[in-house]
């Protein structure tokens, strides 16, 4: 038996890069109505408003709440068992400067912070 060139990839050297995902984007026109857009002048790429912090808050969040559901070993909406020790505590602020722009995320206190949630909120 033969092992084929697609048999001796190994997983990592075939996982999309963001520009192969980018590049097959802009090939498929998805991105075209984005980029009139930015042509226009109705929607920024960086500063306050702009997409690129907007994408990257996306990010950042997104991550932030595998990282906790990792650790915590359940999902957000779950009941937390009577026996666990941990359990999401709500959220906290935090301002994010990046080369793009600045903004604002919501993503788990930092440790020895409580937050508590209003009941009903």
């Amino acid at each position: 038996m033969s092992v084929t060139d697609k048999e001796k990839t190994a997983p990592w050297e075939t996982a999309p890069t963001g520009s192969g995902v980018a590049q097959e984007l802009a090939a498929s026109g998805a991105l075209d109505d984005l980029f009139e857009q930015v042509e226009s002048g109705n929607v920024e790429l960086t500063g306050a408003d702009g997409l690129l912090p907007a994408l990257l808050k996306e990010a950042l969040e997104r991550g932030l709440q595998a990282e906790l559901t990792d650790h915590l070993g359940y999902e957000k909406g779950e009941p937390a068992k009577a026996a666990r020790g941990n359990a999401r505590n709500g959220t906290t602020t935090k301002t994010i400067d990046s080369e793009v722009g600045s903004f604002e995320t919501r993503g788990p206190p930092g440790p020895g912070r409580l937050v508590y949630a209003p009941p009903g909120a």
